[in-house]
């Protein structure tokens, strides 16, 4: 059963709480509140480089005037996008990541949404839009809809770029063992016993159970929101979003080609990654 998106944003609050930027970027080595800010946020420069730097190797045209950043958590693209055009909008699910951003970016504007639309954008009403490591963790029914309000807010001559998974490669139904599931429905059914423990036996370091999900939505559905809004996918390349550690370096690779690494490497559950770049034919 699908989760609502209420749901959702307790879940990102809480993540966002617990730490905004490792929920973001979670590199295994700055888990537990260790990400410096600078570092943090010169990710995202260099995301925002290889991307326009791909973006001219395959002479997309990139509009200016404004952007919007959807799933802009603490704004770590926002403020490498805002450099390169006259205004700046992002939207996430999570209050706490709303506030942060606000505090990191001042000249970007930032609102909650939580809602199944982008009804506060009219239409044709935003040069660019970008999203990256966000889709991927809603299921297919909200993905649907978010990527085909991206090319109805969108401006004639507008681009949008997002990433999300397409497949899942090496396909393996692994469970985790007897002991954890009876953990995790003892959590579940009684969360009230887990605040106690931690009242009377504080953890000695930082401990926070993420909670994230994972979900592909098939390129041939892609295509065919693209289609009805009459919109033309440019490029459609695989990236290494989904790998671990990735923190901004994205690379992009030929889809087919990728696909066929990842099966061959072997390793089950892999998810093939791609990047849409997607434009609205001029009036």
């Amino acid at each position: 059963m699908t989760k609502t998106l209420d749901e959702y944003a307790r879940e990102w609050q809480g993540n966002a709480e617990a730490d905004a930027l490792w929920v973001i970027l979670t590199d295994s080595k700055y888990y537990g509140r260790k990400w410096d800010p600078n570092d943090f946020f010169a990710t995202g420069e260099e995301e925002i480089r290889r991307v326009f730097a791909f973006m001219e190797q395959k002479s997309i045209q990139v509009p200016s005037g404004s952007f919007l950043d959807f799933g802009c958590g603490v704004g770590r693209v926002s403020k490498a996008l805002r450099k390169r055009f006259e205004r700046g909008y992002g939207i996430d699910i999570s209050p706490k990541m709303i506030d942060l951003a606000r505090t990191y970016v001042p000249d970007v504007e930032f609102r909650i949404n939580q809602a199944a639309s982008l009804e506060h954008r009219e239409d044709g009403s935003v040069d660019f839009v970008y999203s990256h490591i966000v889709l991927q963790h809603i299921p297919n029914e909200y993905q649907r809809r978010y990527i085909d309000e991206f090319l109805r807010i969108m401006r004639p001559g507008g681009l949008a770029a997002f990433q999300i998974p397409v497949e899942i490669i090496n396909p393996q139904d692994i469970r985790p063992p007897f002991t954890y599931r009876i953990k995790q429905g003892v959590k579940h059914l009684f969360p009230f016993l887990v605040a106690l423990k931690r009242g009377l036996i504080p953890p000695k370091s930082f401990h926070y159970e993420f909670r994230y999900e994972m979900h592909p939505l098939a390129d041939e559905e892609i295509g065919r929101i693209c289609e009805k809004r009459r919109c033309v996918i440019e490029a459609a390349p695989a990236t290494n979003s989904c790998e671990p550690e990735h923190n901004g370096r994205i690379e992009f690779y030929d889809m087919d080609a990728h696909r066929q690494m990842l099966k061959a490497g072997g390793l089950p559950n892999r998810y093939l990654s791609c990047m849409y770049f997607v434009q609205k034919p001029k009036i």
